[in-house]
């Protein structure tokens, strides 16, 4: 038992030196928008504005594979793939010295926030809607489950929401309503019946109507958890040997880092993303290990062509 102590941990402490050059999360870009809606009725607008009422609970806007939001369409539900999510709200104006914080979360609101930021606006006496964006700065798909967020109005908070990013379908789109939209469908009401417009499918692409060739390589992400108390293990270590590289080899050759194909640390959501994808087809040996569990080692982890791109694995670990 103490023999197999001091391998686990040595070969924690060599994975760490190891995978110091992996990003554990990648890094988010974020930024803030907003459109004046003249016709926008659904809240109060004043002369001179001095108090900033928003829309609660608060709106999600579709977005595209480039990022771009469209704040005239909300959503339901983000489809797989989504690479990019954006929270709002309609608001009737902007008094002086307004500062609009926003907190995004992942898993719930009990957890550690993923994001967070706020902006000074300028005052404005017209209504309109206001979002912030946030996604992976390579744009990686983000992780499919619930998101959270919640607004704040000079610290005060004033709207939250939450949305479930995978599964969604260009049915989860709707447009945002708005008392100049409405008149204006009442009086084109004819024309609407002859064909609809086309916009949605512009923007939602995600390609569910034409498949597309599977690709040769895949990506490995997904979170590590306390088996028993179901609690993310923070700082983890995933990782993917060469093929044909076994436990017993690398543990022979004092875990050399030449035969570490990829691999990656989880944050503090126990959550990985591979940072070089994985063959499909080809045998690795996957090891997992972590500060006080028992380590993991599969000599037969295989990826075939039924499974999706990214691969999402959920890996119990016990003490």
């Amino acid at each position: 038992m103490k023999v197999f102590l001091s391998i686990l941990s040595t070969l924690v402490l060599v994975l760490v030196s190891v995978l110091g050059a992996f990003a554990s999360t990648p890094a988010w870009r974020a930024a803030a928008g907003n459109v004046e809606s003249a016709g926008n009725d659904a809240l109060p607008q004043a002369a001179a504005c001095t108090k900033m009422q928003i829309s609660n609970p608060a709106l999600w806007f579709a977005t595209d594979k480039k990022g771009n939001v469209y704040p005239d369409k909300i959503v339901k539900r983000y489809p797989t793939g989504t690479t990019v999510i954006a929270s709002g709200f309609e608001y009737n104006c902007i008094p002086k010295n307004t500062t609009i914080g926003v907190v995004y979360y992942y898993g719930g609101f009990d957890t550690e926030p993923v994001f967070s930021d706020s902006h000074k606006e300028s005052p404005d006496n017209k209504s309109g809607v206001f979002w912030w964006y946030i996604g992976y700065e390579d744009g990686s798909p983000l992780p499919e489950g619930d998101w959270q967020v919640e607004w704040y109005i000079n610290k005060k908070l004033a709207s939250k929401g939450e949305i479930t990013v995978g599964g969604g379908t260009k049915d989860d789109i709707e447009p945002l309503e708005t008392e100049e939209a409405t008149e204006e469908e009442a009086t084109e009401e004819e024309e609407v019946t002859e064909e609809e417009p086309s916009d949605v499918e512009d923007i939602w692409d995600f390609g569910e109507e034409e498949e597309e060739p599977v690709a040769e390589t895949v990506t490995v992400q997904g979170k590590i958890i306390d088996g028993k108390t179901k609690k993310p293990i923070a700082d983890a270590l995933f990782v993917v040997l060469n093929p044909g590289v076994g436990m017993q080899e690398w543990a022979d050759k004092d875990f050399a880092e030449e035969d570490v194909y990829t691999g990656a640390k989880t944050d503090t959501r126990g959550q990985f993303t591979c940072p070089k994808e994985l063959e499909r087809n080809v045998t690795y040996t996957v090891v997992v290990a972590a500060k006080g569990y028992q380590i993991i080692v599969a000599e037969d982890f295989i990826i075939d062509e039924q499974q999706e791109d990214p691969v999402v694995l959920t890996i119990k670990m016990y003490k």
